[in-house]
């Protein structure tokens, strides 16, 4: 059973046609649209780097340890680590480090 099969299955008014009513048919579409969206491919528009999205928080903060910023962190480098080269290199060029947070690149890829 596929996530859209499922997700479908718990939706569904229990002894109802599937696919009849208005409603089962809109359901339909929202979950089209939802599985094309987890489909398509990472672009590098989709993350910016730790400094831009909390430009007040120094790199050696603790709040890149716990909270909101922790949950940021690990997303984005999980994001940035599963790049190709190319896109990574095009990410890099237009998310220059600022200088507080020089190698912090090249830390992310010795580590993948």
């Amino acid at each position: 059973m596929t996530d859209v099969d499922f997700i479908k299955s718990v939706c569904t008014v229990p002894n109802a046609p599937v696919g009849t009513s208005p409603e089962e048919e809109r359901l339909d579409d929202v979950m089209a649209k939802i599985s094309a969206s987890i489909q398509q491919p990472k672009s590098t528009d989709s993350q910016v780097p730790p400094w831009e999205q909390e430009p007040d928080t120094p790199r050696n903060s603790i709040g890149w340890v716990m909270g909101t910023g922790a949950e940021y962190w690990h997303r984005f480098t999980s994001w940035f680590k599963e790049l190709d080269d190319e896109t990574r290199q095009a990410f890099m060029s237009a998310h220059p480090e600022p200088q507080d947070w020089r190698g912090f690149y090249d830390d992310l890829i010795s580590a993948a």
